[in-house]
């Protein structure tokens, strides 16, 4: 399209100016015919002429004879609206001429294109990523403030510069400087994206950032490159998010130690790396001995403070390359790699003993605490993490059996021990299903009248295969493995059920004692329990005694005289067992309400062979007489022995001399035997 052109006169010296021509681009452009325009005054065929300054301009070049230029001008009027730009020059003639184009379009566009620039400046100030753009040869155009603060490079100071300038990155792990991947981006014509964050260093060098980058090209309308974006965002935060999160699924919570999941990586590549290097790689577990014993005592929270101090000595004592973790509780499992020799990994164990063997400070007060260490070899041992592991638990269990505070090496005997444990645990579980568990009850006489006063009920397993087996065999186990809560339970309710039995035969009534194990005096609803078979059986309380061991009793004596308090008042009898074997304190048993002391076999064995063993014996009577207690001697054997304990005014005895343990069925005819009977013919005891 044409420019508009209009010619105006001047008139009266220059103080009003008439069109005389105007073609038809002006026409269009003012929405005027030329009929309507020629002959009319400036103002009329241009009516916001004075409003926008032209009528200034028109004066000027009219008395100047200077052209002049004026800017694009918004104009609105009853005909027409848009945006004009154009000259104003004198004619010889003395005649204005106005050249003008309609720049409404370009206007429009120019103020989309400023509003659309002003809102991606905006936005990526706005962001929270970093934006850099370079032209093709890798130098800066443009920053965000997020870039400006990371890098530390002012916009204004960084235009121009290259890339690597501006933006120092370094390799993540190495710290080794990275190529940049701008130019990547610009040779390859295509997006790259860094897979593994990087290290942003300011520009003053006092931080630095991990950031994620993607870099891409950009193009013009034609399609060709004129440079690149590169974004990049700060993952910093995030990475120490998920190192935290990282470490807190391989560490305890508690110590600080890797847990055995890590521990078991370890394991891993410890065994690969001794199997390329013909090394040998040892797992210990150690368990804290008798660690019960500080949470109950001193409370949970000294016991967690004491595994701290636990775990800092364990670490302190192992070479930097060892592991020691926590497997839970007071188990420590320990992973030894690159060893020399068996002998090696008994030193390190030695060594670990001796650390914890020094006291711990548990509040201002010194405490002590020994361990028990299992150890276990590869490949020798097993080739897994877990059979390791495994069979150094095993080992350690040995070293509890054979009295703790000591280590012990895995070994294929062991095994068989251990799986030969296991077997019976599981018989166990279907022997109390089964009903194979049998009572025998073996007499108790009164030494003053030489009458059967109780009997107390014995335990033993009738197993199909093995036949009949003693406690010893098989108590210990169910106490581990908890099944001696049921037996427990089945042996007092069915001695109350006999009990009751032979008194509704007529029997006269006597005393029935049972043996109550560490785990069922532990038991919270023990009182209720016992109770409630009594009730079941139909028994009054005061023909039942309960037994407990001397040492069981010791543990929490404020639970335990809580515990036979309830107990007494129920009626109950109550005897601590295997008396003088333990270690009671005498302020402590006065406060227990007990009815007897039962003097442990062991004792009576020797009687006559050592005066110590007399002077016990004798300490005992008369420190159950001081008491208001009665005195009980088990083991009896031999007729010296019992001739002693009358004279020295011992209350009832028991033992083989005068009956073995037997059947409910065998034990009714010593309802109507006297002391004196199964004295002079021993025999009939068997």
């Amino acid at each position: 399209m044409s420019s508009a052109v209009i010619v105006f006169k001047p008139i009266d010296q220059g103080e009003d100016f008439i069109c005389t021509a105007l073609n038809r681009a002006a026409e269009k452009i003012e929405n005027i015919s030329r009929q309507q325009g020629i002959g009319a005054c400036l103002d009329e065929v241009l009516p916001m002429a004075k409003e926008l300054g032209v009528w200034d301009l028109v004066l000027q070049v009219y008395r100047t004879g200077e052209k002049r230029h004026f800017p694009a001008v918004y104009y609105k009027n009853q005909r027409c609206s848009g945006w004009s730009e154009g000259v104003i020059y004198r004619l010889a003639t003395g005649d204005i001429v106005l050249l003008y184009d309609d720049v409404t379009q370009r206007i429009l566009n120019e103020k989309a294109l400023w509003q659309e620039k002003e809102r991606a400046q905006v936005t990526l100030a706005s962001i929270g990523d970093g934006v850099i753009t370079t032209d093709v040869g890798g130098k800066i155009t443009y920053l965000n403030p997020v870039a400006e603060t990371m890098t530390g490079w002012a916009y204004k100071d960084a235009v121009g510069l290259c890339i690597e300038q501006v933006f120092d990155i370094y390799h993540g792990s190495t710290e080794l400087p990275i190529v940049q991947p701008l130019y990547q981006c610009l040779r390859e014509r295509k997006a790259v994206t860094l897979s593994n964050p990087a290290i942003l260093k300011h520009r003053l060098g006092h931080q630095t950032f991990h950031i994620k980058i993607s870099v891409t090209p950009m193009g013009d309308r034609e399609e060709t490159m004129i440079g690149a974006v590169l974004v990049f965002h700060d993952v910093t935060e995030k990475r120490a998010l998920l190192y935290r999160l990282s470490y807190q699924t391989n560490h305890d919570a508690l110590t600080d130690l890797p847990n055995r999941l890590l521990f078991k990586d370890r394991l891993d590549l410890a065994i690969l790396q001794a199997c390329r290097r013909q090394e040998q790689v040892a797992v210990f577990f150690l368990d804290m001995d008798d660690f019960k014993l500080v949470n109950d005592t001193f409370g949970h929270a000294q016991g967690d403070a004491l595994l701290c101090q636990i775990a800092e000595r364990l670490k302190n004592a192992l070479r930097p390359d060892d592991t020691v973790a926590r497997q839970g509780g007071d188990e420590f499992i320990i992973l030894l790699s690159e060893l020399s020799s068996e002998q090696q990994a008994a030193q390190i164990a030695r060594k670990l003993l001796k650390v914890l063997n020094a006291p711990f400070q548990i509040g201002d007060q010194e405490t002590y605490i020994t361990a028990s260490l299992g150890i276990a070899l590869y490949p020798v041992d097993g080739e897994d993490p877990e059979v390791l592991i495994q069979h150094a638990d095993m080992a350690m269990y040995q070293v509890k059996a054979e009295g703790r505070n000591h280590y012990h090496f895995y070994t294929e005997a062991l095994n068989q021990r251990l799986s030969e444990r296991l077997k019976l645990q599981n018989e166990m579980r279907r022997a109390l299903q089964k009903g194979e568990f049998i009572l025998e009850y073996q007499p108790q006489f009164n030494l003053k009248d030489g009458q059967i006063c109780g009997f107390e009920a014995l335990v033993r397993w009738q197993h199909p295969h093995r036949g009949l087996l003693p406690p010893s065999k098989f108590i210990a186990i169910a106490e581990e493995s908890g099944l001696i809560l049921p037996l427990g339970e089945w042996v007092l309710q069915s001695a109350c059920i006999q009990n009751k039995y032979w008194q509704d035969l007529g029997y006269p009534p006597v005393s029935m004692a049972v043996n109550l194990s560490a785990r069922q005096f532990r038991q919270k609803d023990l009182v209720e329990k016992v109770s409630q078979i009594i009730e079941a059986a139909g028994l009054e309380a005061q023909w039942l005694e309960l037994e407990i061991t001397e040492t069981l009793s010791m543990e929490n004596v404020a639970l335990s005289s809580e515990i036979l308090r309830k107990m007494k008042a129920m009626g109950i009898r109550l005897s601590i067992d295997d008396f003088g074997t333990g270690f009671s304190s005498l302020s402590y048993l006065s406060r227990f309400s007990l009815d007897a002391l039962k003097i442990d076999r062991s004792f009576i064995s020797s009687l006559m062979e050592h005066l110590d063993r007399q002077a016990i014996v004798l300490t005992i009577i008369q420190l159950a007489k001081n008491l208001g207690l009665k005195v009980i001697a088990e083991g009896v054997e031999r007729l010296d022995q019992l001739d002693l304990l009358r004279r020295k005014d011992c209350d009832e005895v028991q033992g083989y001399l005068l009956a073995k343990p037997v059947s409910a069925e065998e034990a009714e005819r010593f309802f109507n035997l006297d002391i004196t009977e199964l004295t002079q013919f021993p025999d009939s005891a068997d």
